[in-house]
């Protein structure tokens, strides 16, 4: 049994289908789409992004060959390869009037277009931080905290830049990229997606970043803290954040092994869980710097006073460098919130495919990076703004959403000069919700 459905879909289906009935497996593509178009998103795509390929050769204009690249993320379809094999084509010719450009086009569109890792970087931060500013401006909060992190991807290929690097993968030895990136936390948003060469340190060509994210934090009067680890702190960064009237907080690398004390633990790796105790002092980070820094060493007792782990410089666990004024304690809170980008980070990977090589080109890859964080930015909203969250108030990750609320099967119709789009019954509640916000 079916029930009809006809409101708002003459405007997107406007065109006659090339048979009486048509059967669609996602119809809660339809409803995202119109929420990109109506969030600005799509106009955004139209204005900033500038094709280099001639205008006689051009088919697919580049903003649309973007917005099918992240529907296709987010149906599922993570390598550029599988996009002809999708199984809502038939739905992708439909909402762009019988356009589907073959996974060739859209590798030689990204190929002609080698800035456009750039223009599409100043898209996400723009978003991103609109709707940082909002949520600032609802709660009253007066600063936000970027998260900053570097992780690996290992490819196994000839691609450009593809080498070894700072990162742990196994096996040993093993090349692949770098992905670095800066997050707001508490919103899971990310601002900043940079695909690296695997040869590449986590500070090279860092401080330009900083320098954007902290000018448009103070056009809007929101304070930054910036909270990263070892590979993120030098002098230079540090004066450079102080001196814009910004905070943060890195943490030092640790120099020995984690051992846990104890006559029958045997060096095994544990958790510590025990009393944390602060030590403070103040001190340049470096000689030819004169700014005097928090320096917080952080201990770890049991409950009988022993040191649970042995580590070098008076066997102290960490160090975290600040120019935070709070009491030591809640900056040890606060770094280690640091922890939850490493969510973000398994997301992104693993549900959105970043980091994965589609082409020998590294300027295609790096595109295709920013495109998955905009995916991954456009899903969070369509989430928050349907209020579709998960049984105990998270987010839910993307394959929940594509099973709940994307992968709607339904029928295509004609009837005169109109189309109507029939949905199951057990289904229709959840699509006319997704259609009354959209």
């Amino acid at each position: 049994m079916v029930r009809k459905l006809t409101h708002g879909f003459n405007k997107i289906f406007d065109r006659f289908a090339p048979s009486n009935r048509m059967i669609f497996r996602s119809c809660g593509l339809i409803s995202l789409a119109k929420f990109m178009g109506r969030s600005g998103l799509l106009e955004i795509f139209n204005q900033r992004l500038n094709d280099s390929r001639h205008v006689a050769k051009v088919r697919f204009p580049l903003a649309e060959i973007v917005t099918q690249i992240i529907l296709q993320i987010i149906d599922g379809n993570l390598r550029i390869s599988q996009f002809a094999r999708s199984p809502n084509l038939i739905l992708f010719r439909e909402m762009f009037r019988g356009n589907v450009p073959h996974p060739t086009a859209i590798l030689n569109a990204l190929k002609a277009n080698r800035l456009l890792r750039f223009m599409l970087s100043k898209i996400l931060l723009r978003n991103a931080m609109k709707s940082a500013l909002e949520h600032c401006h609802k709660s009253g909060a007066k600063s936000i905290i970027v998260d900053m992190d570097l992780s690996g991807r290992a490819i196994h290929g000839s691609q450009e830049n593809v080498a070894k690097g700072y990162f742990a993968l196994k096996p040993k030895n093993t090349k692949g990229f770098q992905i670095r990136l800066w997050t707001v936390r508490g919103l899971k948003i990310i601002l900043k997606a940079d695909l690296l060469p695997g040869s590449t340190h986590s500070q090279n060509g860092v401080l330009p970043d900083f320098k954007l994210i902290m000018r448009t934090l103070k056009m809007a009067g929101i304070i930054g803290v910036f909270v990263g680890d070892s590979g993120f702190f030098s002098a230079e960064i540090c004066k450079l954040i102080h001196e814009n009237g910004h905070e943060f907080i890195f943490a030092l690398p640790q120099h020995k092994t984690v051992r846990k004390r104890g006559k029958n633990a045997k060096n095994k790796r544990e958790r510590f869980a025990g009393k944390i105790v602060f030590k403070e002092s103040f001190r340049p980070v470096d000689k030819n710097n004169p700014h005097r820094f928090r320096e917080i060493f952080v201990k770890v007792l049991s409950n009988d006073g022993q040191l649970w782990f042995d580590f070098a410089a008076d066997q102290f666990t960490n160090v975290l460098i600040t120019n935070k004024n709070l009491v030591a304690e809640n900056i040890y809170k606060s770094y280690r919130g640091h922890a939850v980008i490493e969510t973000i980070i398994e997301e992104i990977k693993n549900d959105f495919g970043t980091g994965i090589a589609h082409s020998a080109i590294f300027h295609v890859n790096a595109a295709m990076t920013v495109i998955t964080a905009l995916a991954y930015n456009i899903k969070n909203s369509f989430i928050d703004a349907h209020q579709i969250h998960g049984s105990n108030g998270a987010r839910m990750k993307l394959s929940t959403l594509q099973a709940q609320w994307l992968h709607i099967p339904g029928i295509l119709t004609r009837n005169g000069n109109r189309k109507i789009l029939q949905v199951p019954k057990a289904a229709y509640d959840r699509f006319a919700m997704l259609e009354k916000v959209a």
